[in-house]
């Protein structure tokens, strides 16, 4: 069954009890930015933030709030589903504006690194899951090529790539590959924000939501936007919002297009992952162009970068 979310407030009197029974019940605790602690089980997390936020994740999360907080708090008010199987989440989310962040090409041996930042305005959410937006993982190429087109021309969008060359003077830098890919996320939120923060400031006072498909620890992307005036927001499987679903469109795109142009411009078909294929078309890309130039159509720090050392060398 699918994980649900609920948030609510708690005060500190009330955390500290929280804490003291989960730790006497056996979970794990942990520590967190920003937070009082953090605690997980198997199948279950409870995070309770500095700013009284109580964030309980679980198949039947509000079944823990009952049992270790108790029934009035749920009764007390505060409760928001921010993310339930059902699709409860999603209609709540649809009603506020929302930019979306995700990425291509993280895994990919060939071709650049893509992000993606999307701007979907309130309750546009519904009409994008009715025409077949979805996480791009679950859609075809063409597919992804056909939607991409539409919301880049209706949506207000923005994409930073790295192409091979500059990903691999990124990482030679800083040899993290979030780190890396967070200071390019934080550069497709910033040109987003940039672009579309006039015509919201005439509209509504709220700070901009923002929603990242978490891929590494929430503090490393709140870093790299210290001082945007937006409200972010960090999670697994962030492409059930419509807006991250529409970026990581977008941002595939972006990398199909690039992979294309690159296959073009080396004579060499490069293909997508970082299994076989992806080695076979690095192999012949070697053998035309030379073992040196092999940064300019791969990131060079995979570990394919030695199997297809050992495989020139036999």
């Amino acid at each position: 069954m699918a994980q649900q979310t609920l948030v609510l407030k708690l005060d500190a009197t009330a955390g500290r009890a929280l804490r003291t029974a989960l730790d006497r019940a056996g979970w794990e605790m942990r520590s967190a930015p920003y937070a009082h602690f953090a605690a997980r089980t198997s199948g279950a997390t409870v995070t309770h933030y500095e700013s009284g936020k109580l964030v309980v994740q679980a198949v039947d999360p509000a079944a823990i709030v009952r049992a270790h907080i108790g029934e009035h708090v749920l009764a007390a008010g505060g409760v928001d589903a921010l993310r339930a199987g059902s699709g409860a989440a999603a209609a709540k989310r649809d009603d506020v504006d929302l930019a979306g962040s995700d990425e291509c090409g993280k895994g990919d041996y060939l071709g650049p690194l893509v992000v993606a930042c999307v701007f979907v305005p309130a309750g546009d959410g519904p009409k994008l899951r009715a025409g077949g937006i979805g996480d791009s993982k679950t859609l075809s190429d063409d597919t992804i090529r056909k939607l991409a087109g539409a919301l880049r021309t209706r949506y207000p969008h923005a994409v930073e790539v790295l192409d091979p060359p500059a990903y691999n003077a990124a990482h030679a830098k800083t040899p993290n590959v979030n780190r890396v890919l967070a200071a390019l996320h934080a550069k497709a939120i910033r040109a987003l924000v940039a672009s579309t923060s006039a015509e919201r400031a005439a509209a509504s006072k709220e700070k901009l939501r923002v929603l990242v498909d978490q891929f590494a620890d929430a503090s490393l992307m709140q870093r790299e936007l210290a001082g945007l005036e937006i409200a972010l927001e960090q999670r697994p499987r962030g492409e059930e919002e419509a807006a991250v679903a529409a970026a990581s469109i977008i941002a595939r795109d972006e990398f199909l297009a690039r992979m294309d142009a690159l296959s073009e411009e080396c004579g060499v078909d490069l293909h997508k992952g970082a299994g076989r294929p992806a080695d076979d078309s690095a192999l012949r890309y070697v053998e035309l162009h030379g073992f040196d130039k092999l940064s300019r159509v791969a990131k060079v720090h995979f570990k394919n970068t030695a199997k297809l050392s050992a495989r020139l060398d036999r």
